[in-house]
């Protein structure tokens, strides 16, 4: 899935290069258009000056954002193992921000208490994940009175 997605935002990041550098030709063009050969006149060269700008700013976002994607994936499931090996420790040092960060990440949607249990709606699918491969939740490691629904 992982491979997919690269090579989509690979294949993306090249459009929007691509595009960026089309928009930027078509600007100098349109500028030697309008200075060098004064084949185009003033009142058509505004316009369509700051329309080609527009453009240009537009995908030079969108090449950002394309590059965004590209991230180092051996890096991220280092840094995911590290926070699923030390959630407990990143829990009781961390900031309130940085506690709910954690807690959206392991619960993405939120606990439930039923006045005596706390339950998670869904679980995590780091942690579905984990009981697939273990075949057994009773060897999920949990915290008193919690318990995952399926």
């Amino acid at each position: 899935m992982w491979e997919q997605r690269h090579k989509l935002s690979r294949k993306t990041t090249a459009m929007a290069k691509s595009r960026v550098s089309d928009l930027k030709r078509r600007l100098v063009n349109l500028d030697e258009s309008y200075v060098c050969d004064q084949s185009v006149d003033r009142h058509s060269y505004l316009p369509l000056r700051e329309k080609l700008r527009d453009e240009l700013e537009a995908a030079e976002m969108a090449l950002m954002e394309s590059r965004f994607d590209d991230i180092d994936i051996d890096a991220a499931l280092a840094a995911s193992g590290e926070v699923l090996l030390h959630a407990a420790e990143l829990w009781q040092s961390g900031t309130l921000r940085q506690k709910q960060k954690l807690q959206a990440a392991i619960f993405p949607d939120g606990l439930t208490h039923d006045g005596q249990k706390f339950r998670t709606v869904t679980t995590c699918l780091v942690f579905s994940e984990l009981m697939k491969r273990q075949g057994d939740e009773t060897k999920m490691a949990s915290p008193t009175g919690f318990e995952p629904v399926s």
